[in-house]
């Protein structure tokens, strides 16, 4: 057979021309777009048939090959390749998910292999790998050293043993989903929140089972609809909207609370608290979001309830005859709580009492009287009965 070399790159006008051959089309786009960025030209082949053709169109400086690939794998690739005067001299990278041993190197080193690569792959190392390929001297071309019949076994060696760690590579996958699948679902089900999910529109389309459980609102009613299209009167509409510029220029957010407006069988308002974080592609292509949400409704019920008892107790306070107040056990009488008749009585407003910021309430009793007013304070406090006691 005659000789052929592979282009030298410092002798190039154009840029490096890569052939990528694998069955899986992600990861034909991954490497394709890595390629691209790094300025080379790409092309890319479902299979080894598919390479093989696309290498005699146009020659390839370097071919980067799956391994395990339907029609043709990459090893029966390569040795078409190397047996091709016109194309022996392109350098062939593998590259494979699978763990390959001596035996199967010696292979790919016999139909000489330039380079093996594992995934998933790293970009950087890669990168560096096709760059040394492509700057090494050309190779001649030269015969096989194993023959057709030593190719053929130790070819169907090779495969017998790369099918094998995948059927058990993904053996250990599925119990791995499995676990991972009861654990969620374990989780999710003793959780008190649920998982929620939208698209790029930011419509729902996910809600896990847990959200009927916990809030009694069909989940129809929500998938399709945007978390603004559903806020119900009580929520802030200032605070909707800063949610929503969140979602649109894809930010996470947390504890966003909000009343919906959707209502159980007695009528019921629900307020949930959400948290959410944005999903991309591998390309940083925006997706949706995905997040927790927990129904707060009671929580919220209850802090409006302890608020009107306050603002009933304030009103109370406000319209006692004297002074009502709650003070330390100490001999200034530092207060906590000073009720608005203080100003009738000491001419003081309740903010300069608490906790003696202008005044404290000692000062305000008869210097004669404050030694009495505390032992018979103490005295009332130590058997537990109430004081009263009238002083200057």
């Amino acid at each position: 057979m005659g000789r052929s070399y592979a282009p030298r790159p410092e002798t190039m006008t154009q840029p490096a021309h890569i052939l990528i051959a694998d069955d899986a089309p992600d990861q034909r786009i991954v490497l394709r777009a890595a390629l691209e960025r790094a300025g080379y030209s790409v092309d890319i082949a479902s299979n080894g048939v598919e390479a093989l053709e696309k290498a005699r169109k146009t020659v390839p400086d370097l071919v980067i090959a799956d391994v395990l690939m339907p029609e043709m794998d990459g090893f029966a690739l390569c040795r078409e390749l190397k047996d091709d005067p016109s194309l022996a001299g392109i350098p062939v990278v593998f590259h494979t998910a699978s763990y390959l041993d001596e035996r199967d190197l010696d292979l790919g080193r016999s139909l000489g292999a330039a380079h093996y690569l594992l995934k998933p792959v790293d970009f950087k190392k890669m990168l560096g790998v096709v760059a040394e390929v492509l700057a090494r001297e050309p190779v001649a071309h030269e015969e096989r050293s194993a023959s057709d019949d030593d190719f053929e076994r130790l070819h169907a060696q090779t495969l017998a043993r790369q099918l094998d760690r995948k059927v058990r590579e993904l053996e250990e996958e599925r119990k791995a989903l499995r676990a991972s699948e009861h654990l969620l679902r374990d989780v999710t089900e003793a959780a008190s929140d649920w998982i929620w999910e939208t698209d790029e529109q930011h419509r729902f389309t996910n809600l896990s089972d847990r959200f009927y459980e916990l809030t009694g609102v069909d989940p129809a009613r929500v998938l399709g609809r945007t978390r603004w299209g559903m806020g119900g009167p009580a929520t802030d509409p200032e605070a909707l909207l800063t949610n929503r510029n969140q979602m649109e220029q894809h930010e996470p957010f947390r504890d966003f609370v909000y009343q919906t407006g959707l209502d159980t069988s007695g009528g019921r308002l629900r307020h949930f608290k959400v948290s959410g974080k944005p999903i991309f592609d591998e390309f940083d292509a925006f997706l949706g979001y995905r997040g927790i949400g927990a129904d707060i409704t009671q929580q919220v019920e209850a802090e409006q309830e302890l608020e009107e008892s306050r603002r009933t107790l304030h009103n109370l306070m406000e319209n006692l005859p004297g002074m009502a107040f709650r003070s330390r056990n100490d001999r200034k009488w530092t207060m906590e709580f000073v009720s608005s008749g203080v100003i009738g009585l000491t001419g003081h407003r309740p903010e300069d009492l608490i906790g003696n910021n202008k005044v404290c309430f000692a000062d305000l009793i008869h210097p004669d009287d404050r030694d009495e007013v505390w032992h018979e304070v103490q005295s009332s406090a130590w058997s537990g009965r109430s004081c009263s006691a009238m002083r200057k």
